[in-house]
């Protein structure tokens, strides 16, 4: 596990309010809202060796977001630019 520790909790709290905003504009307007299963398992992959994560929250310590969740979003990124960008074709 990393010795980095989480933002603080005004941030965090920011952070998933970005994101919870980001989520409901996809919804609002139609866009696609869950990456496909393989998507979401290519990006926790890279989340489980990544220095920032938490394997006992499984969390980053990045951003404080619950990886199980944020990595089910197509609006959602890594705040370290690890995952690329989904794009649904």
């Amino acid at each position: 596990m990393s010795n980095k520790s989480y933002p603080s909790k005004l941030k965090q709290m920011s952070n998933l309010f970005s994101a919870a905003t980001s989520v409901a504009k996809d919804v609002v307007t139609g866009n696609e809202v869950f990456v496909p299963d393989n998507i979401k398992q290519e990006r926790m992959n890279i989340c489980l060796s990544c220095e920032w994560y938490d394997q006992e929250q499984i969390r980053c310590k990045a951003c404080g977001c619950f990886l199980e969740q944020k990595t089910s979003y197509t609006s959602q990124s890594c705040p370290h630019n690890k995952w690329g960008f989904y794009k649904n074709e």
